[in-house]
């Protein structure tokens, strides 16, 4: 475990310099096609991190528990959603409900179970995003997640992929 997260820390530390702007896609921003880019958070801050539950294991919605937004990827590339609700108990700053919105007046709900404590953190090993269109319709999007705090005086990046 501290071997994975020392090779993650690496990872981080080489792409430090990397930044992007909201509304670019990953392909325009270097770090793959469909999904969110690398995420960091502070010492003392908690967030959520979450990953499509295929062989791809997109980052696809970025939580910090200290606001109201939340990063969502789309097919036009990352788009600001907002929290409008949690249940649930908290973990590491977050809580495994999550609903959120879309200007368009789209809800988002982020449901994550099996929980299970890793360092920092707490992994979810299964979890599901539910869109709900403003014509009533509902998408599935099967999910895995981790609710992290940076407890360390070294910046944390847990979007690389060593969530399996």
């Amino acid at each position: 475990m501290v071997r994975q997260f020392i090779l993650t820390l690496g990872c981080v530390l080489l792409t430090a310099g990397c930044t992007s702007t909201p509304g670019e896609t990953s392909s325009e921003n270097g770090f793959g096609t469909d999904q969110l880019k690398p995420r960091n958070i502070a010492v003392g801050e908690c967030g959520v991190f979450v990953w499509t539950a295929d062989q791809f294991k997109r980052f696809i919605l970025f939580s910090q528990a200290e606001s109201i937004s939340a990063s969502w990827w789309t097919t036009e590339g990352e788009v600001n959603i907002k929290r409008l609700r949690t249940d649930g108990s908290t973990a590491f700053g977050q809580s495994p409900i999550q609903v959120f919105g879309q200007d368009d007046g789209t809800e988002l709900k982020l449901s994550l179970r099996d929980p299970q404590e890793v360092d920092n953190g707490t992994r979810y090993k299964s979890g599901a995003i539910t869109l709900m269109g403003a014509d009533g319709w509902e998408k599935v999007i099967p999910v895995i997640g981790m609710a992290a705090c940076n407890l360390s005086p070294i910046v944390a990046d847990y979007s690389v992929r060593t969530i399996q």
